[in-house]
């Protein structure tokens, strides 16, 4: 007989007589066979499939290769493509009665993820769709799928086809025409490009395709019935759906709303609310199989009706991310490898070519269909093409669907094999390509210069703040105090509020003068403070507050394109390390890994502000006396950035600026040239003090600063110097390259003279320019 996994090969479910088990084994002291209970056998598989798969991720992850081929891969491995050929290994490890357990298993994990996406789906991205991703959406479907019924009927009608194949030729049509809002989220997030323009637009376009074709799918599920003469049939199906559906619209949503006003702002949702909602779930699930439905699509109607985002939407992924991504996924995934026979394949190679062909066709008209709307819609034609690709993915929803198929004896294990392998390559080729032809970053290379050294003095001048939370808000507004808002020289402020993506799969960039939905009492303060300072400087400063809610890895793309699109001249970033008033500190390498992105993409200076003020806050009361600012001059284009900040700084009549020049024998003609402007601008200023400390290497210039006895508020310094005699031997010292080699010198709380730190950086890419290190 052959092995059970073998089985799944049959056009026809196997059906074999199983003694009922017990779940637990007594152990091999007391005799038994731990491979003979449900329980022992269930772990061992799931060691095994977690051994195998983690070896995989880590070994073609590094080359590209999303996590979701390794497991697919990691289940052909324990399949009887390799391991499980072996008699033996089959029928002990992955027996009939214990493959029918790990697929339950896998498959309520597949209807928690599917709820788990409909609860992070936000509503109002489909209800505010433009054109562009509605047209890519419906084009997207309609041109592959009429192409690919087209051309199924072709062969079909011409062809001597197994019939096991031809019945299937429409389904994959229909399949591999869809572009899933769950494929295409986790896709995007493994490229991290999720919250980039083409991932949004991707999203909406998703949406809009999955929409279309399950009102397709359905209707003509309903026609299938008529057609049949099933009348009485069609009727009870399409009364339940009707049940169902209502009963989720209008009982579960207003349940979920109720729950979210009953949670108090920043508690956590009630285990009772979270307990309620996951029986309900599997109690709906339940009712949707006794109807007739696919398990999965009443428990993703629940989760879109679920409102995303905190508290109820953030508290359901917090609980149930972890175990879905790391323990059902994988699982369903390996699953459907080990349902998988290489050796099927190539048996009959007519039918690989006929079922390649309309998959081939599919692909290729929906790339098609998705290029032409985008070109009519001016993008890029190397985005447009990136785009046809993603749309291309396949993944869980594809693998779902083909497993239905071949669990329902409609499709045999030759297709299924083949359809699966099919998947495996699709992903495995289409994310290097996107990878290598979509670079988020080239959108922010600008044909001109955006900083405050070139910014002209008869314009406002754009500054981008981020906030990471509260703390970060006085130094910024003293920052921006000393900055010299006036009527003759304005300043725009953009107030970028960062908030970690959670309880939801769309990013979100939230203008809070357009926008109260998303506004929280945190936020409200936030926006009340800069409101109150925009009043004090009422002519001279605007405020503008944003809020940008995505996953902190490529949060810097909202940072990058909001300078880009408001004109901005100069980024400030808080340090991802503070220093508390208690004499604790507190450090983020999320925040650090987010400077470092905004360093090399941003599309204007950057300015890191380092804050000791609560260490020193006795030392220095800026209230009723002169803001103390020093520039610590070095030489090199972030320097001279630093000095024409400072400059702008020094015309404030409560500012004192202190300027000092270390210089060395080998000192730059720009150099130069920049101290000589700022010397002649600031002639007439008795608040401006120059002077030159004479150096000839690092450990001079420590001991100098060290020795300094004035207290600074404010000290400007540049992060990028060239290799140079002063800067030998620090290099090796530098603590956070970030900050460059004297910025990282000056962030030590060691430096009793010095409250805050700004860190700058002269915008590093212009087209054909990118400044090196």
């Amino acid at each position: 007989m052959a092995s059970p996994i073998h089985g799944y090969d049959s056009p026809l479910t196997p059906k074999v007589c199983v003694s009922p088990l017990s779940a637990r084994s007594r152990g091999i002291w007391l005799g038994d066979d731990p491979l003979k209970y449900s329980l022992p056998i269930l772990m061992l598989q799931m060691s095994l499939i977690s051994l195998v798969t983690s070896a995989l991720i880590i070994i073609l992850k590094p080359r590209g290769i999303p996590s979701v081929v390794s497991q697919i891969v990691g289940g052909i491995i324990l399949g009887p493509s390799i391991i499980g050929r072996d008699e033996g290994f089959a029928n002990k490890v992955f027996p009939f009665h214990g493959m029918q357990v790990l697929e339950t298993f896998s498959l309520f994990g597949l209807m928690l993820f599917l709820f788990l996406i409909g609860v992070k789906l936000d509503i109002n991205m489909i209800l505010k769709s433009g054109k562009r991703a509605t047209f890519i959406g419906v084009a997207g479907f309609i041109f592959p799928y009429a192409l690919g019924w087209f051309v199924s009927s072709f062969l079909v009608k011409y062809l001597t086809i197994d019939p096991d194949i031809s019945r299937v030729l429409y389904a994959i049509a229909s399949v591999q025409s869809r572009s899933t809002f769950a494929v295409i989220s986790c896709f995007l997030s493994e490229l991290k490009i999720l919250n980039s323009e083409l991932g949004r637009l991707a999203l909406s376009s998703s949406v809009i395709s999955d929409i279309f074709a399950l009102i397709i799918k359905m209707s003509k599920h309903v026609f299938d019935m008529v057609k049949g003469h099933t009348y009485k049939n069609s009727i009870g199906y399409t009364v339940s759906v009707t049940i169902l559906v209502t009963f989720v619209v209008f009982v579960t949503r207003p349940v979920a709303i109720w729950i979210n006003r009953q949670t108090p702002e920043g508690q956590p949702v009630k285990e009772s609310y979270i307990s309620s909602i996951i029986t309900a779930v599997l109690t709906l699930g339940f009712i949707s199989q006794v109807m007739g439905q696919t398990y999965y699509l009443i428990p993703l109607l629940m989760g879109v009706v679920i409102p995303d985002g905190p508290p109820l939407g953030a508290a359901l992924e917090e609980r149930l991310e972890s175990c879905i991504s790391g323990i059902f996924l994988p699982i369903f995934f390996t699953v459907c490898g080990l349902k998988t026979n290489l050796f099927t394949i190539g048996g009959e190679l007519k039918n690989v070519w006929i079922i390649e062909s309309i998959v081939l066709i599919c692909f290729l008209a929906k790339i098609i269909a998705t290029i032409l709307p985008s070109l009519h819609c001016k993008m890029p034609l190397r985005d447009a093409l990136s785009l046809a690709l993603i749309m291309n993915s396949k993944g869980i929803i594809e693998l779902a669907i083909y497993s239905e198929m071949l669990g329902n004896n409609f499709m045999n294990g030759e297709a299924f094999s083949i359809l699966l392998v099919t998947v495996v390559i699709i992903t495995s080729v289409i994310s290097p390509i996107v990878k290598k032809l979509y670079d988020p970053s080239r959108r922010y290379m600008t044909y001109k210069r955006r900083t405050i050294k070139h910014h002209s003095r008869q314009t406002t001048l754009g500054i981008l703040t981020c906030i990471h939370c509260r703390d970060n808000v006085p130094r910024i507004i003293k920052l921006l105090e000393a900055s010299n808002p006036s009527n003759e020289n304005p300043v725009y402020v953009c107030v970028l509020q960062l908030v970690k993506l959670v309880g939801r799969t769309s990013p979100l960039l939230v203008d809070h003068r357009r926008q109260n939905k998303y506004t929280t009492k945190p936020t409200r303060a936030l926006i009340n403070t800069f409101r109150y300072w925009e009043h004090n400087n009422i002519g001279s400063a605007f405020v503008n507050v944003f809020t940008s809610i995505c996953p902190f890895e490529t949060i810097d793309e909202d940072v990058c394109a909001l300078s880009l699109d408001k004109r901005i001249s100069l980024i400030v970033i808080p340090f991802h390390k503070q220093w508390l008033a208690t004499g604790t500190v507190t450090s983020s390498m999320a925040i650090r890994n987010f400077n470092s992105r905004v360093l090399d993409k941003a599309p204007c200076s950057v300015g890191i502000l380092v804050d000791h003020h609560n260490l020193k806050s006795s030392k220095f009361s800026i209230k009723n006396k002169l803001y103390s600012i020093a520039v610590f001059f070095f030489g090199g284009d972030d320097d001279q950035e630093a000095l024409a900040y400072a400059e702008r700084m020094a015309s404030r009549a409560t500012t004192r600026l202190t300027v000092i020049r270390f210089s060395s024998e080998a000192d730059n003609p720009y150099d130069e040239e920049a101290l000589n402007e700022f010397k002649f601008n600031t002639l007439d200023n008795d608040r401006v003090t120059y002077r030159v400390e004479h150096v000839t290497d690092g450990s001079e210039i420590v001991a100098m600063i060290r020795s300094m006895e004035i207290a600074y508020d404010l000290v400007l310094v540049g992060r990028r110097h060239t290799k140079s005699p002063i800067t030998h031997g620090l290099t090796e010292w530098s603590e956070f390259p970030e900050l460059g080699i004297f910025g990282d010198i000056l962030a030590t709380p060691d430096f009793e003279g010095v409250a805050s730190v700004l860190v700058v950086q002269q915008q590093a890419q212009v087209w054909g320019t990118i400044l090196q290190e």
